[in-house]
């Protein structure tokens, strides 16, 4: 008998789940690999648009690459990542069907310590630039970035062969101060700091300029310096303690309802057995509870959460209020009638709650069944089923099964054997224990330590809407709550814990004598003080202090002063990127109200006051509530220098032209970009004579190529002179099209002032003749069709543009050109509308 192998059909379908799985897991894994795959192309696609981007500004002028005063952040990512608005403004650029977002920002640097540390975009030219570029596109709706930086140095700039060196003391002791900050006015950011024999050293470059000094504890030191070329200047500089004092205090956050109160059953005269549930409202405002507030409740043995159907009698409870939840009412207790505010609603089953009917119990108590008494209640937001307090409740000795709480904040409240007939849980009014006398509103998130537990019958009876409103003393703990002021010489502390039960304490030491608004917050609740006054070697203790206002902002607060060290005025304007403004008050100080996060601050914006320059600070991290001190500004007097740029035989003005401004000892101290109407306008400069220089390409020609101004009085603008500039760039832009779609793959552009000849017209062969004769211009489109192409000025002989655009259609290829004629195109302009189509 022949013997025949096969399947049972019990093997077949093992086999068949075995195959449906694997081919089960490898889509899945497909899936995931190919998104790999994308998010790889992607990002290398983004590396090479910003190497793109970085070879592009460089390739620049050094004068051209101008630094990111007007900026804006992107708050996508953490830190926020700030970019330029207008001189290289973000770019939207379509690749392999991605589309990417290019941001560019500059900012002036130098190297100190070895490091490079970055300046606000205000200060004078260091010879040094950092270029960041960011590249942003989205992958699975998540936006991704890479992100490059670079240093672009001036080959011409002048080398910090000076220097300012000397040591920082105490003007009574003479003993050393270590970590005082040496800063050089004219260049905010360019700074040293003391080591600890209080010595310093700073190189620089030849100039006029102020030291500004600054040791927390000590008032500021400002004095006025000159420095020669390849000179070592000593400047000693004893600093003056300042007088300070101290507040103390226990912070607490007023931002939520509590439970105050759960009796699960007392039995009035009439044999009914009542239970109620207390709310009590810390915080400042009036709650609508109707159809807004709702209980939860869970027994010990059951898998979730069980809403309570309430029928609600009044609406809403008031700051400092209580509001009753029962199952009768009136309750009746210690003979008392108290009505409730809300009752059970008819509608609540017996298959959430075993033991509502007949008594309408919500709540078991021990003797209710097996093993009750254990169990939580919640209240919560109807409207966002967020939760805004809690309590359980153990059921431990003689409890067969489950004894812990389903639910409690911290620790649950510990039983011996539950929650028993006559017995009630009432919250704390403050760290000493339950009170009549003020609000049962402390809130330690532990309801283990929060409440106290009567269990010999009801000792505080209920409150309902009508009853007298409580003063509040407690609430929940500021735990780490940020604590500052704006003297500008203490340092932002944090509230701790201490005690048992716990509250939140601080200690804010070091304020400097005077009146000050100081700053308390935790999350986004906080409180500004306005008026706390401090004298020398004081303790003001605040007690308790209410965080009851919700904030979405911060503060920036500091000093600004002339060189001299005195007050400006009129008062000196600042205003902050969010849109924020203030004026310095009369004590020299301002209080800035501003967004959170990275935010920068302008002093004197727009040069408000002609007097003086505009400065502002680099970015500023800033989280809700915190006062950021000691931003502190020095602003120095002098004039501004404008002037016209036009073509060279002609009025026509010549925008984009980079205009450099040298001091005496060939510093560079400014640089601009004239604006489309040819004109320019410095930054203020102090005064002396300085020389400007618009700064052209190796084969354009500027007449007169210098000139030489001086600013005599603070506050005016002096006019330098006309430069005209012959053979200067412009552009030449359009799009091309192939059967009326955009060409996404790319068509060559050529320009040139020679007609070429052949079909197509055939571009030059490269030689030592096309390198010295007429030029050539050649460039590819962009995937959106678009082209751009930087072309010298010319009008006689004027242009002539080509385009190519290669096809292969089946085995057939084919080149499609076209051209156009008698384009001019003057520098500083660009000529669009040459398009092309097949």
């Amino acid at each position: 008998m022949i013997k025949r192998v096969a399947f049972t059909l019990t093997e077949l379908m093992v086999s068949v789940v075995v195959i449906s799985v694997f081919i089960v897991v490898a889509v899945e894994s497909f899936k995931y690999i190919q998104r790999g795959i994308q998010f790889s192309k992607d990002r290398t696609i983004a590396i090479n648009l910003a190497q793109e981007k970085m070879q592009i500004v460089k390739q620049k002028l050094y004068y051209k690459v101008v630094s990111s005063t007007y900026t804006d952040y992107l708050d996508d990512f953490n830190p926020s990542i700030p970019y330029d608005t207008y001189y290289f403004p973000p770019e939207n650029i379509l690749e392999a069907g991605v589309q990417y977002t290019r941001y560019t920002y500059i900012i002036p640097v130098v190297e100190s310590g070895g490091q490079i540390v970055e300046l606000p975009p205000q200060t004078p030219d260091t010879g040094m630039k950092k270029i960041t570029v960011t590249v942003v596109w989205k992958n699975n709706n998540e936006k991704k970035k890479v992100q490059i930086s670079n240093i672009y140095t001036n080959r011409d700039t002048a080398m910090s062969n000076s220097a300012i060196t000397g040591s920082i003391k105490d003007s009574y002791s003479f003993v050393p101060i270590p970590g005082a900050m040496i800063n050089i006015a004219e260049y905010m950011g360019v700074r040293g700091v003391s080591d600890s024999n209080g010595n310093y050293l700073i190189d620089m470059t030849p100039g006029n300029y102020t030291l500004y000094i600054e040791a927390r504890g000590y008032f500021p030191y400002l004095g006025m310096f000159s420095v020669g070329p390849n000179q070592t200047l000593t400047q000693n500089v004893l600093l003056t303690k300042m007088a300070s004092g101290e507040i103390r205090g226990y912070p607490w956050i007023r931002d939520h309802l509590v439970i105050s109160q759960v009796v699960g059953s007392t039995v009035n005269p009439s044999g009914f057995d009542q239970e109620y549930i207390e709310i009590f409202n810390p915080t400042t405002y009036t709650w609508l509870v109707n159809g807004n507030v709702g209980l939860k409740f869970q027994r010990i043995y059951d898998n979730e959460k069980k809403i309570i159907q309430i029928d609600y009698i009044n609406n809403s409870i008031s700051s400092g209020g209580f509001y009753l939840f029962a199952n009768t009412s009136p309750v009746i207790i210690n003979q008392i009638p108290v009505y409730a505010d809300a009752v059970w609603s008819d509608s609540n089953s017996s298959s959430d709650f075993p033991y509502f009917n007949p008594g309408y119990n919500i709540i078991p108590v021990f003797g209710d069944g097996p093993d009750e008494g254990g169990g939580a209640v919640e209240l919560y937001d109807i409207l966002s089923s967020k939760t805004i307090d809690s309590v359980g409740w153990n059921r431990n000795n003689g409890a067969s099964g489950k004894k812990q709480a389903p639910f409690y904040e911290g620790s649950a409240i510990s039983q011996d054997i539950g929650l028993q007939i006559a017995e009630q849980y009432v919250r704390y009014s403050s760290t000493n224990g339950p009170s009549i006398a003020y609000g049962p509103s402390y809130d330690s998130n532990n309801n283990s330590v929060d409440f106290y537990d009567y269990t010999s019958g009801i000792s505080v009876s209920p409150n309902n809407s009508s009853s007298p409103s409580k003063t509040v003393v407690s609430a929940t703990p500021a735990y780490g709550a940020i604590v500052g002021c704006n003297d500008g010489f203490s340092i932002s502390t944090n509230a701790y814990t201490v005690g048992n039960p716990p509250y939140s304490y601080f200690d804010l030491t070091q304020i400097a004598t005077g009146t000050w608004s100081c700053s308390i917050s935790s999350n986004t609740y906080g409180v500004v003080m306005d008026t706390i006054t401090i004298s020398s070697g004081s303790i003001t203790s605040l007690n308790s202090v209410f965080l009851d206002t919700q904030i979405t902002w911060g503060y920036v607060s500091g000093m600004v002063t002339d060189v001299f060290g005195a007050n400006i005025t009129p008062a000196i304007k600042v205003i902050s990127d969010s849109g924020s403004s203030a004026y310095v008050a009369s004590n020299k100080r301002y209080m800035l109200n501003v967004s959170t996060g990275m935010v920068n601050v302008t002093v004197n914006p727009n040069n408000l006051d002609t007097r003086y320059v505009s400065i502002s600070s680099s970015g500023i991290n800033v989280l809700p509530g915190e006062i950021n001190s000691s931003v502190d500004f020095v602003l120095f007097q002098g004039g501004r220098i404008s002037g016209y740029v036009t073509i060279a035989g002609s009025t026509v003005p010549l925008g984009g032209v980079a205009v450099a401004i040298y001091d005496s000892y060939d510093t560079l101290r400014d640089e601009q970009i004239t604006a489309n109407n040819g004109r320019f306008i410095t930054n203020v400069l102090s005064t002396g004579t300085y020389v400007v220089e618009p700064m052209v390409d190796s084969k354009e020609n500027v007449n007169p190529s210098t000139a030489t101004v001086t600013i005599a009085t603070a506050g005016s603008t002096v006019f330098s002179t006309t430069f005209t500039v012959s053979s200067s760039l412009g552009y030449v832009k359009g799009s091309v099209k192939f059967h009326g779609n955009i060409v996404k793959s790319g068509a060559l552009i050529l320009v040139t002032t020679v007609t070429l000849t052949g079909t197509p017209p055939a571009p030059p062969i490269l030689s030592s003749q096309t390198i010295t004769g007429a030029p050539y211009y050649m460039a590819s489109s962009y995937e959106d069709g678009s082209y751009s192409v930087e072309v010298r000025q010319s009008t006689n002989p004027k242009y002539n543009v080509y385009s190519y655009y290669p096809d292969l259609n089946g085995s057939t290829f084919t080149i499609y050109w076209s051209s156009k004629n008698n384009i001019s195109v003057l520098g500083g302009q660009s000529v669009g509308g040459i398009d092309f189509s097949w």
